[in-house]
């Protein structure tokens, strides 16, 4: 996993997560089941104008959803893949920071890889404006959710 981590240069970035769950006070505590438990992870597919947004969240499991009356609110991670990459770059990712207690959600920008999933615009199409766009229509929509505490919304990009 290590040399997966240096090879995308991903390294820095999961220092910095990991130093962000403990002092968040987000990471289980040894003896606890919260680690040991799968989280949902449900396709999750957001409007942005003509464009649709395809991606997967990762639930910590036991959490209540959106929607499904109170909620405790979660602290969410948006990860953003890089040139011709795919949400998928970052399922073991999000896989663990739902094991810690938050929200994750991988996603493909609309024309970011010709193996998107999103919908609305082509590969010649996409610039850093498109997507500036998408991250603004995923941030927003968790923004939003009730299960989402909207102060603790973090991007990381690939």
């Amino acid at each position: 996993m290590e040399e997966k981590l240096k090879k995308n240069g991903f390294l820095m970035l999961e220092m910095f997560a990991i130093c962000a769950l403990f002092l968040g006070g987000c990471v289980s505590m040894p003896g606890s089941d919260l680690g040991n438990l799968k989280p949902q992870v449900e396709v999750l597919e957001i409007q942005n104008g003509d464009c649709t947004i395809f991606g997967k969240i990762h639930v910590p499991a036991g959490a209540e959803c959106a929607g499904a009356g109170t909620v405790e609110k979660k602290p969410v991670i948006i990860m953003c893949h890089g040139y011709n990459g795919t949400y998928n770059d970052f399922f073991d990712d999000c896989d663990f920071y739902a094991k810690n207690g938050y929200i994750a959600y991988s996603f493909d920008f609309c024309g970011g890889s010709v193996y998107s999933q999103s919908s609305g615009r082509k590969t010649t199409e996409m610039t850093v404006f498109t997507e500036k766009s998408d991250v603004i229509a995923v941030y927003n929509y968790f923004a939003a959710r009730d299960d989402v505490d909207a102060q603790r919304i973090y991007i990381f990009g690939g």
